[in-house]
């Protein structure tokens, strides 16, 4: 069944509308709350010694550093120090930014560690390689 022509149009301004409002909408002011909260998850990232975690099946996210525990879920950022607990709301621009920031020091982690492993490998097959001639002569 067709929509009338009319009814078509009326429902693409509908559309353009709602498209033209949130364009011109300002963005809500993240609280201070939530700013503490996203440096602190920015500078966890940047932290040399952190430890960085992915769950497989949920996706989330574990920091962890000195003793400090940090868990990104979608729009949640949960703090816990080990006196308190901090569990904090942010938008999804900013998640989605945290997200993008701790895998891409997942990724340098895994490089790191991969040029480690095929280095190690690389050198033993040279030992290899070595007393294998020296037992054959």
């Amino acid at each position: 069944m067709k929509r009338h022509p009319i009814r078509r149009l009326q429902v693409r301004f509908r559309r353009w509308r709602r498209s033209i409002e949130k364009k011109f909408t300002p963005w809500p002011k993240n609280s201070e709350v939530q700013e503490l909260a996203i440096g602190i998850v920015r500078r966890a990232i940047n932290y040399d010694n952190s430890n960085l975690l992915i769950a497989p099946i949920s996706g989330d996210r574990y920091i962890h550093y000195n003793d400090i525990f940090i868990k990104l879920e979608h729009q949640r950022v949960t703090i816990i120090n080990g006196t308190y607990t901090y569990d904090i709301i942010i938008t999804s621009n900013d998640s989605e930014r945290l997200q993008t920031m701790f895998n891409a020091r997942l990724e340098r982690t895994r490089k790191d560690w991969e040029e480690a492993i095929r280095s190690k490998t690389e050198r033993s097959i040279k030992n290899i390689y070595n007393e294998l001639l020296i037992n054959t002569k």
